[in-house]
């Protein structure tokens, strides 16, 4: 799992699938007490403790559609 830095603003991306800008990072793990906050706080969203075969890298918090390999993050929130 990779570490998180809490001191930069999460830039959210635009969802491929309902089009609003409330995409973060899937984080797969146990998420330490900060990813948990961060999560509360709408900046990543978690997504279990099992790493799935084929695991996805972002989650719309609008339509939670799941989305994007590191080369295909998806638009930019504008």
């Amino acid at each position: 799992m990779k570490s998180m830095n809490t001191n930069t603003p999460t830039l959210k991306l635009r969802c491929p699938a309902c089009g609003q800008i409330e995409g973060v990072e899937l984080l797969f793990g146990m998420p330490s007490k900060e990813a948990m906050a961060a999560a509360e706080r709408g900046e990543i969203a978690l997504g279990g403790c099992c790493m799935p075969w084929e695991p996805l890298n972002y989650r719309c918090l609008n339509c939670e559609f799941e989305w994007g390999k590191p080369e295909e993050p998806g638009e930019p929130g504008r």
